[in-house]
């Protein structure tokens, strides 16, 4: 009898926990563009996201290291953008520096809450806006979503989620 209570503890726990789940959409009917990897990239840094009435600091710069990270996987010039007041600024800038593309993400959603306490997930969700600079043509735009598990190891961060699908949609515009 003890033997199925532990069994039935364990087969709870583990549909509570869940897995960590992710979303990519592209927010127009846009083909996945086919990057040039003789390219360069320019990324933009975002505003720190925000919920209720909490900033969370360094937020902005978590999300441009990571869409970074992956670019340099396959451009050998990657610059981080200054936080930019104007899309005009930024696009100006990535001109001026020779890149090929500029890359723009946003936060639209930052929330880290104590998971294991209050059972209620992470959640995580951006936009990423790429645009040719020369033509200043928008060639792609794509929300990407996270959201945690109830029970995680303790200390994960929103941009924990992000590793996979940046990753996963990065891959996506140079294949």
């Amino acid at each position: 009898m003890k033997r199925w209570g532990l069994i039935s503890f364990f087969v709870l726990l583990l549909v509570q926990s869940g897995c960590s789940s992710y979303s990519i959409n592209r927010t127009k009917n846009y083909l996945t563009p086919k990057l040039d990897m003789e390219g360069s990239a320019y990324v933009c840094l975002g505003e720190d996201g925000r919920f209720n009435s909490k900033v969370y600091r360094g937020s902005g710069m978590a999300v441009t290291r990571i869409i970074m990270e992956n670019l340099s996987r396959y451009l050998e010039k990657v610059t981080k953008g200054e936080y930019s007041k104007s899309y005009e600024e930024a696009l100006k800038a990535a001109l001026y520096g020779g890149h090929t593309y500029l890359f723009c993400p946003s936060i639209i959603q930052w929330e880290n809450h104590y998971t294991e306490k209050t059972e209620i997930p992470d959640k995580i969700s951006i936009k990423i806006n790429i645009i040719e600079t020369l033509t200043g043509k928008q060639i792609d735009s794509a929300i990407i979503s996270g959201k945690s598990r109830v029970i995680t190891r303790g200390g994960e961060q929103p941009q924990d989620l992000l590793a996979t699908p940046i990753r996963i949609y990065v891959d996506s515009l140079f294949q």
